[in-house]
């Protein structure tokens, strides 16, 4: 199920409730939990008066065929985001001499952009239950893979003034795909092995660490 989010303004339903697994998890702004995690951030409760708010013991049940066919159609909607993600991915250039390479350039970075940033025009949302989309704007776009290497999903600068600044839009950083669990690998050696693994929040910090 979709909704509005709880936990920021929007327009359109960016929410995902799922039954099959208890979850929820926002697509725009990140918020994500359990439904007792839900019930704390929204009452603003502590969790014994979460779970007796929601009743405890007495909570519903899911029958076990529903939370199958739930899980199946949760898998089915994972597929198809991941394979918009490829699909923009696919269609992206190298970031050399575009607006992704200005943006960075001006951020300080001025090593080699590594094999996993490209330069994209890409929708900034999408509506599944529509089926439309926004206009296609210019976006930094890193490729976020999983534990074996594989594209599992985007994360999107979006850019303005042929990349001399983010585009004045209320969240210019946006995912796209599945990217929990997920990293934008900045090492462009892949074959190269190192004792230390340092995470960052964003691409820019972990490219300033890299040079």
């Amino acid at each position: 199920m979709r909704a509005l989010c709880a936990f920021h303004n929007e327009r359109t339903p960016s929410m995902q409730l799922n039954d099959a697994k208890g979850t929820y998890h926002c697509f725009g702004c990140g918020a994500s939990g359990d439904l007792v995690s839900y019930v704390m951030n929204t009452e603003r409760l502590g969790f014994l008066e979460a779970l007796r708010w929601l009743g405890a013991a007495n909570l519903p049940g899911v029958d076990p065929a529903q939370r199958a066919i739930a899980a199946a159609e949760d898998e089915a909607t994972r597929r198809r985001a991941i394979e918009r993600a490829q699909g923009v991915w696919d269609k992206a250039m190298p970031a050399a001499g575009t607006p992704a390479e200005v943006y960075l350039r001006g951020r300080g970075i001025v090593m080699p952009i590594p094999h996993s940033i490209r330069f994209a025009m890409t929708p900034a949302w999408y509506d599944d239950d529509t089926g439309e989309c926004g206009p296609n704007l210019p976006a930094l776009v890193g490729a976020v893979v999983d534990g074996s290497d594989q594209l599992v999903g985007l994360q999107r600068i979006f850019l303005a003034d042929g990349g001399r600044r983010k585009a004045g839009m209320a969240k210019p950083k946006r995912s796209l795909g599945r990217v929990k669990g997920g990293a934008l690998r900045l090492n462009s050696d892949i074959d190269s092995v190192s004792d230390t693994l340092i995470v960052t929040e964003g691409l820019e910090d972990g490219l300033s660490l890299a040079q």
